[in-house]
């Protein structure tokens, strides 16, 4: 018997867990399902206690599972799957004022299981007309294994540009549209993390130009744990982003911070929301149009 799961956010953020149990090369019926069962608003809570599934139609039988993180397939020499649907059409760009973003949305906040190195929400430092927020958070439902909102036991963790609720620019499309940024909706960043549970070193792959993804012997990113953070910032974590060609020499100029700018539990952390809100709308960096707004998708 084989067991096929399938989990699929819906527009209240809940998720649906559908278990399907076959018979493999059966002699009458090859492939014959036996039966399903279906979880849906939510998950059960995780728990030491094994979780019961009946399937149907009656009288197919019942599966035990245990609910709870990562770990167990671990415990249980149990090898993650790595198989996802493929990566789905982009959602429509909307706006929404600074003002209006907190821990209630519209961007995903960040949360256990990931690491607390890597919950809440992140501020890309001067990065202009480009990338202004950005989130661990998930799932969601981009595919291709986006935004699981956890780490995989291998330390990776995959974001799309253009995802759901996962990352934000500061100015619209039209802006967004030119030739250095072809590709963008299907740029997929893949984050090497040293560590699955206390990460503090991290490779990025995925860097796109003119459409054509960087081989990393070329152009790597890299990204580093501040232990104690930024002392301009205190309260608020810090990741230091590097930039190097032919993984030997680092570019200064491109290297930039992200800051975490919203905590865990959705809460603003001062003083690094407001220079934040003060860089997204009034620095000269950012084209007229996008001051004081920031652009991500949503369905």
């Amino acid at each position: 018997m084989v067991a096929l799961w399938r989990s699929t956010p819906e527009l209240t953020g809940e998720i649906e867990l559908t278990v399907r149990v076959f018979c493999i090369g059966g002699t009458s019926d090859p492939d014959q399902l036996i039966g399903e069962a279906t979880i849906a608003p939510g998950l059960p809570s995780v728990s030491a206690e094994p979780y019961k599934l009946q399937l149907s139609p009656a009288g197919s039988g019942a599966i035990v599972c245990t609910v709870g993180a990562p770990g167990l397939l671990q415990r249980y020499g149990i090898n993650e799957s790595s198989i996802f649907e493929e990566l789905g059409p982009v959602k429509p760009s909307l706006r929404v004022n600074i003002d209006d973003i907190n821990g209630q949305g519209p961007l995903m906040v960040g949360t256990s299981p990931l690491p607390e190195q890597l919950r809440g929400i992140w501020w890309l430092q001067a990065q202009g007309n480009q990338s202004a927020l950005m989130s661990f958070g998930g799932p969601v439902d981009d595919g291709a294994g986006c935004s699981q909102g956890r780490v995989s036991p291998d330390g990776t963790y995959q974001i799309r540009v253009a995802g759901d609720r996962v990352w934000s620019r500061a100015t619209g499309p039209t802006l967004q549209a030119s030739a250095s940024q072809k590709g963008h909706d299907e740029k997929v960043y893949t984050f090497k993390f040293d560590s699955a549970t206390d990460p503090r070193h991290a490779f990025i792959e995925g860097y796109l130009l003119f459409g054509v993804e960087m081989p990393t012997w070329l152009c790597q990113f890299k990204m580093s744990f501040i232990e104690g953070g930024n002392t301009a910032y205190p309260g608020s974590l810090t990741w230091k982003r590097t930039n190097w060609v032919f993984n030997c020499h680092q570019l200064d100029s491109a290297g930039y911070s992200l800051v975490q700018v919203v905590d865990q539990y959705g809460a603003r952390i001062s003083p690094a929301w407001e220079e934040f809100v003060k860089y997204q709308s009034s620095s000269g960096e950012i084209a007229e149009e996008g001051r004081g707004f920031l652009w991500y998708h949503q369905s």
